[in-house]
């Protein structure tokens, strides 16, 4: 239960202003409800029995009392928060988080080559790039900076222990294999004849002699090792 409040003696000022606020129908419904606070207590009804004529609540009334004893009017019609929420997080935070998201794990060091938004999330936290934030709003906020888990996984890794040298030097992919190493590809069956080839491409068998020369099509396999 509040401490009982008395309010102070109005001046003549503040009564002219208190009769002119009542009258102004352009005032919202709060603000003219903390002005017939003051006039309910002044004509001499409790805080209490106020609140209950005005509609609010007793502890909003006690409040309204307690600021017009110190500062008059001057907060009855003041904005609570003019500048809004501050910001939970800069600009210059969700580059960074952005930047991290779009770079390899590995390059930072780290023991693993995709992030995860856990992952992403702890790492930054641990850096002090975001604030105590949970997972779900990172994941969010990626999001909505158009970056989602399969996005921002954009290196690939490999095993070949020859992959840097391919990745640099592009032309030992497209390199003619040396005399005698053979051919990129190995046949598997008989040579192929004309007659092959036609029943290959959709063409119907041949009548006559040469039918017994068809057969199936040859296969191919690429030697093991090269892809």
């Amino acid at each position: 239960m509040p401490k009982p409040v008395r309010l102070r003696s109005l001046t003549r000022g503040e009564q002219r202003v208190l009769r002119t606020k009542l009258k102004d129908l352009a005032l919202s419904v709060r603000v003219h409800q903390r002005y017939r606070i003051i006039d309910e207590v002044r004509r001499g009804r409790g805080v209490v029995e106020a609140a209950e004529r005005v509609g609010c609540h007793f502890t909003v009334a006690y409040d309204w009392v307690r600021r017009f004893n110190v500062s008059g009017w001057t907060t009855f019609e003041r904005v609570a928060n003019p500048g809004g929420r501050p910001p939970i997080l800069k600009a210059a935070q969700l580059r960074e988080l952005v930047d991290v998201a779009l770079s390899s794990p590995t390059e930072r060091g780290l023991p693993f080559s995709a992030w995860s938004v856990p992952k992403l999330a702890t790492y930054c936290r641990e850096r002090q790039l975001l604030p105590p934030v949970t997972d779900e709003w990172v994941r969010r906020l990626l999001r909505r900076e158009g970056l989602t888990a399969q996005r921002v996984r954009t290196w690939k890794t490999s095993h070949d222990p020859a992959f840097n040298r391919k990745k640099t030097h592009p032309a030992a992919l497209s390199s003619v294999p040396p005399a005698g190493s053979g051919s990129l590809l190995r046949r598997v069956g008989p040579p192929r004849t004309p007659a092959d080839r036609r029943c290959h491409l959709g063409a119907p068998p041949p009548a006559g002699p040469d039918a017994r020369h068809v057969s199936a099509p040859a296969r191919h396999r690429a030697v093991p090792g090269l892809l």
